[in-house]
């Protein structure tokens, strides 16, 4: 199960050509159509994969190595279908994991499915498009610094909440005070 969105390719029928996963603890506040709508920023025949980055994002010259901090998170992804079954995708996610464990002695997959999106989206940029941060409203931005994230996302708001368990969110004033 917890790798399930990384390996979806090979499961689903070849008519199927465009999925967007979500997680369970996503709840859209909005239509899910304006999420849809992000395929338009895939490249047609090359694009795979895309994630919303982690806000703040990490520096460009981060190097992940498959531990804290992910640089995407996976509560929303975005596939094609068919590049992902003309580039092997599971093969690659399977190559950027083993080389990750290689050079890095990465011993978990501690968040799962993110760590191995994470993994493929910085081994393989050519076949990733980073999303809007609009598309996975992660209720730690809001909590951590809402205010930063707010500012990151410009005029839009959050499509949907990607709910992570924290006292702060049983006090209303405490998530919902930057909007």
């Amino acid at each position: 199960h917890a790798l399930s969105k990384a390996l979806i390719q090979d499961a689903l029928p070849t008519d199927v050509h465009h999925v967007l996963l979500v997680d369970t603890d996503v709840l859209f506040i909005d239509d899910v159509l304006s999420v849809w709508k992000q395929f338009e920023l895939f490249q047609k025949g090359k694009t795979a994969l895309g994630l919303a980055p982690w806000y703040p994002p990490v520096s460009a010259d981060y190097q992940y190595k498959g531990t804290d901090p992910d640089p995407f998170l996976a509560g929303v992804v975005l596939l094609d279908l068919d590049v992902c079954r003309s580039i092997a995708f599971t093969q690659l996610l399977n190559d950027a994991t083993t080389e990750a464990y290689q050079q890095f002695g990465l011993r978990s997959l501690w968040t799962a499915d993110q760590v191995v999106l994470s993994l493929f989206a910085t081994r393989y940029p050519q076949y990733f498009v980073p999303l809007p941060c609009f598309v996975n409203g992660h209720t730690y931005h809001y909590l951590s610094n809402g205010l930063s994230w707010k500012s990151a996302c410009g005029t839009e708001y959050p499509r949907n909440l990607h709910v992570v368990p924290s006292s702060d969110l049983t006090k209303s004033t405490s998530y919902f005070r930057n909007w």
